[in-house]
């Protein structure tokens, strides 16, 4: 009797444990677990991140593997974050974090959260590169800005912002305009600091000098410079050959003005108006006496360059000229006065140094400062001068020449 009373039990012990150990039929199939492929362990948390220029495709895992409905939702908090399509296809938007809610489409109630890092894709400036000329500037006081933003480069390449600052340290000394002119103010040092605005905030100083200017003549080369002269006397020539009263007539052609030499030089006929010999050639000129030089190719320049025949014979020499310019030989400007002063060519003068006067007011130009106003410069290749004389001058009417010893042109330079 006690053995059938002790199956009984054993037996309803065991149709209890099967019946709870079964599934009823909408519990059958369905999901118990959700989980992405691209969520990882970070931070203590499971997390999911990427760039917010960029796009994500997640892969879901669900649990049971063989779960009769394995569809998802997906859904986050932050639009203006990201956005997630019904793929399960990220989008950002932003840098931030936003929330992901994963969640089974079978009814079960089962869903699973990760936080989304969005990252900002903005790639930051590591180093502003400067050139050795922008690293140390060298300014001439009244001279020309220096243009620092041509000197400087930012790394790396592909840099999102590479907008940059400047700032002088010392205005006193030199100034920087936004777009990176650097300009002299006064003598002495300071720095220039160049910062970027991206959010790296990085910065670089740049040395900057500033010292006193220092004018100078630079004299255009003369080496190929060409002549022509307004006559052709009764010997052929288009000068009048000299060398003394005796002798092999050595001197008196247009090139000697480009020798560097005071005792050659251009020998040229006064116009005067009547016929008269000498030297056993007869001349008639009534038209002014010019030349034109032939620079080969456009000049700019302020300044004349002249010196008088080394002989102290003032009546020899040109009192004054009236200088025109032209580019094609044909259509002339005059530039200047008309009938500009020479230096020292009056009857007591003794100097027969190179001069340098300015074209537009005759002033010296070797005299003055790095600080004087410019003078006005002018651009030509052919140069016509005409010479002016004064035979009312005594001691003058017995001398039929005119002559030039050196003749150039030049441009005042700061450095």
């Amino acid at each position: 009797m006690k053995k059938i009373i002790s199956s009984l039990i054993i037996a309803c012990i065991v149709s209890c444990i099967v019946f709870s150990g079964c599934k009823s039929d909408d519990e059958h199939g369905k999901v118990t677990a959700v989980t992405v492929k691209e969520a990882v362990y970070a931070n203590n948390i499971m997390q999911i991140s990427l760039k917010d220029n960029e796009t994500l495709q997640l892969t879901p895992f669900i649990m049971p593997q063989d779960a009769a409905n394995k569809a998802v939702k997906y859904s986050n908090k932050h639009s203006e974050l990201m956005e997630v399509s019904a793929s399960g296809l990220i989008t950002a938007k932003a840098f931030g974090t936003d929330t992901l809610t994963i969640t089974a489409d079978d009814g079960s109630g089962v869903k699973v959260s990760y936080p989304v890092i969005i990252i900002d894709h903005k790639v930051k400036a590591t180093a502003i590169n400067v050139t050795a000329a922008g690293s140390n500037i060298l300014l001439k006081l009244n001279g020309q800005p220096f243009d620092l933003a041509s000197c400087v480069t930012i790394s790396p390449d592909d840099t999102w912002d590479k907008t940059i600052t400047y700032k002088s340290n010392n205005e006193q000394v030199a100034t920087v305009t936004a777009n990176g002119q650097v300009s002299p103010v006064g003598v002495g040092t300071t720095t220039v600091t160049i910062m970027t605005t991206d959010g790296s905030n990085i910065s670089r100083d740049c040395n900057v000098t500033v010292q006193e200017a220092v004018k100078k003549e630079q004299d255009i080369a003369r080496a190929n410079w060409t002549v022509t002269t307004s006559h052709l006397y009764a010997d052929g020539n288009n000068y009048v050959p000299d060398g003394g009263s005796t002798g092999a007539r050595t001197t008196g052609k247009p090139e000697h003005m480009f020798d560097n030499l005071g005792s050659t030089y251009l020998n040229m006929r006064k116009p005067r108006g009547d016929a008269y010999s000498q030297d056993g050639y007869n001349y008639t000129t009534t038209d002014p006496a010019f030349f034109v030089v032939d620079m080969k190719s456009a000049q700019t320049f302020s300044y004349v360059l002249w010196q008088h025949r080394n002989n102290n014979a003032p009546g020899m020499r040109a009192w004054g000229i009236t200088i025109s310019g032209s580019s094609d030989n044909t259509t002339w400007t005059q530039i200047g006065g008309t009938d500009i002063e020479i230096p020292n060519r009056n009857l007591a003068a003794t100097d027969n140094d190179v001069h340098r006067f300015y074209i537009d007011n005759g002033t010296d130009a070797t005299k003055g400062s790095a600080t004087d106003p410019k003078h006005t410069e002018y651009t030509y290749r052919y140069i016509k001068i005409a010479l002016q004389y004064r035979d009312q001058v005594t001691g003058e009417t017995g001398n039929y020449n005119i002559q030039v010893a050196e003749f150039g042109l030049g441009i005042t330079v700061i450095e």
